[in-house]
């Protein structure tokens, strides 16, 4: 028999430092989602971009739901001028974020 996952979600803030780092070990843990809140993130270099998306391929691989949450809008544009609105499950507030995880 197999056993579900009931971890709840991880949030993880921009602003606390390695998001890959601390959300790989949050896969090691369990969790089932991971939610990445931009809220305090004035801005994100190319260096932080491509941990994202390497973030989003182990989530993949792993069939765990991974979010950003809070993007300000020169983040938004920006995701958007990269095409990354199409890669990443966006929502507006974590809130919204967690009621996605949780269906």
């Amino acid at each position: 028999m197999t056993e579900l996952r009931s971890t709840p979600p991880v949030v993880l803030a921009v602003a606390g430092g390695d998001v890959k780092a601390r959300a790989l070990d949050a896969l090691q843990d369990g969790a089932r989602a991971i939610i990445v809140d931009c809220t305090d993130a004035g801005y994100l270099d190319t260096t932080a971009l491509g941990s994202l998306v390497s973030l989003q391929r182990k989530c993949d691989q792993l069939q765990v739901e991974l979010f950003i949450a809070n993007l300000n809008p020169e983040l938004t544009a920006l995701f958007q001028v990269a095409k990354l609105d199409t890669a990443f499950a966006i929502a507006p507030t974590v809130d919204l974020a967690l009621e996605a995880a949780t269906r």
